[in-house]
């Protein structure tokens, strides 16, 4: 039988309201790309800039001005306003650089490989075998970034999950939200 895809077994079983959150679909994604290193890197990066942009919105008095103007505000000084200001943590600040690092070389090398050296500044678990083990080294950053900041990214991101009412910032609104 061919194989068309991943297995949706276990995401039809889902509740309805919980299929929206953009939450659950980012870490179904990296299910889907468990095994290519590539695509982990970019899924991962992908929810942290959409991420970080919500941190902006939330605790900036000026988030349209940082938003508009990429070239002045990039993602690395996104994430440095939000660790100075100590919204993101120094550790979380670390981490989230170093994958931006490694994004900005998955989006421009045209043989992207992982290296043992890209592990060498940064260890966020015990694995044997980061090359290997990279999906559990994304879900972990993203767990931690997301435990950090669960009182923002929680109604934008899960609320189907979190059991809130508010707009996901990923979808058009409609008039019966």
């Amino acid at each position: 039988m061919k194989n068309d895809g991943p297995d949706t077994t276990r995401w039809d079983a889902l509740p309805e309201n919980l299929r929206d959150d953009t939450f659950l679909q980012v870490m179904t994604e990296l299910s889907v790309v468990k095994g290519h290193h590539r695509p982990l890197v970019l899924v991962t990066h992908g929810f942290v800039e959409m991420a970080t942009e919500a941190l902006i919105k939330h605790y900036l008095k000026n988030p349209k001005k940082v938003l508009a103007d990429s070239r002045t505000y990039p993602h690395s000084a996104k994430l440095l306003i939000l660790n100075e200001l100590g919204i993101v943590s120094d550790q979380n600040y670390r981490l989230l650089d170093w994958l931006r690092k490694l994004r900005n070389r998955a989006a421009h090398d045209p043989l992207f490989e992982l290296r043992e050296e890209d592990f060498q500044a940064v260890r966020i678990t015990d694995l044997n075998d980061p090359l290997k083990d990279f999906y559990q080294y994304c879900v972990v950053l993203l767990g931690s970034f997301w435990n950090a900041h669960l009182d923002v990214f929680g109604p934008l991101f899960a609320p189907g999950a979190i059991g809130s009412k508010r707009n996901n910032p990923t979808r058009p609104s409609t008039p019966a939200e």
